[in-house]
């Protein structure tokens, strides 16, 4: 909870994909975050490290047979909702023996307050656990589709091992869009439900497959690591689009003489062709 007051207890993170214990929960593989360092000489801290893996593969070993029926039940749930928002719980779920440091208070010259001293003796002490509550949470689609332009974003699904659709031909669909004020205006989205043609080469990912919240996570526009934070690139991400603003430039010289006539039309002719509304470029399947 605070490193300046061990005694306060300690904390359970509801942490998502940028860190490495976070991204593990999503993709449903066992993680462990090991930080081995600050108190000890770098001789104990390599002699750690060895222990460690050395340790881990016993571990692994021994439970392979447990482990892989967790990560298989992992991989296979279905959670309905994705958590966006949340608070630290106020009162402990419950208290467990913690192996720490025993640790003394000095006054420091430096400061002139009380400051702690570890002393780098082992010692085992109890603590309260505190937990997070959800305060929000977002429904799930059945899928979510991308528009071919946008391949950045497609690239950044690949690498993450998100299963994508290729659409062959174009369709028409129902969809769910959600609009903003801004691209940064999570908090202000609107959804609504409109007719779009998906052109071909548009992907759709399913929400049922294992890293079922992680393609939640980057794709839902509330979710704290989505794509909604990268911004998107309009013109270089849409070939035709440029193309097309080319030859309206070469055909008409008022239009590239003036400046503020190019921004113009480049919005007018844009998927973002309304103007009082930023459109986040994925598209939810509700039905």
């Amino acid at each position: 909870m605070d490193e300046n007051q061990p005694w306060q207890g300690l904390r359970i993170s509801a942490e998502g994909p940028r860190y490495s214990t976070g991204y593990g929960d999503f993709i449903g593989v066992p993680t462990v975050l090991v930080e081995n360092h600050r108190m000890k000489p770098y001789r104990q801290r390599v002699l750690g490290t060895c222990v460690l893996l050395e340790q881990s593969v016993k571990t692994v070993a021994a439970a392979h047979g447990r482990i892989a029926a967790a990560k298989s039940a992992d991989c296979a749930a279905r959670p309905a909702t994705l958590m966006v928002k949340w608070e630290r719980d106020s009162i402990p779920s419950c208290t467990k023996d913690f192996r720490g440091y025993r640790y003394d208070s000095y006054r420091s010259p430096a400061s002139g307050t009380q400051a702690l001293l570890w002393t780098g003796q082992a010692e085992t002490m109890t603590l309260p656990v505190f937990g997070v509550t959800s305060t929000k949470e977002v429904a799930i689609p059945r899928a979510w589709w991308v528009m071919p332009q946008h391949g950045g974003l497609i690239a950044a699904l690949h690498a993450h091992g998100i299963r994508m659709q290729v659409l062959d031909s174009a369709r028409t669909m129902t969809l769910e869009a959600a609009h903003a004020p801004t691209g940064k205006a999570a908090g202000k989205l609107q959804r609504t439900r409109t007719s779009v043609i998906l052109p071909a080469g548009s992907v759709r990912s399913p929400a049922d497959q294992p890293p079922h919240l992680l393609a939640a996570a980057l794709l839902e526009p509330e979710s704290d690591d989505s794509f909604l934070a990268h911004g998107d690139k309009l013109l270089a991400a849409d070939a035709g689009l440029q193309a097309r603003f080319d030859a309206a430039l070469a055909a008409t010289p008022s239009l590239a003489a003036d400046p503020q006539a190019r921004l113009l039309w480049v919005f007018a002719n844009s998927p973002y062709a309304d103007r009082t509304r930023w459109t986040y470029p994925v598209l939810a399947e509700r039905d």
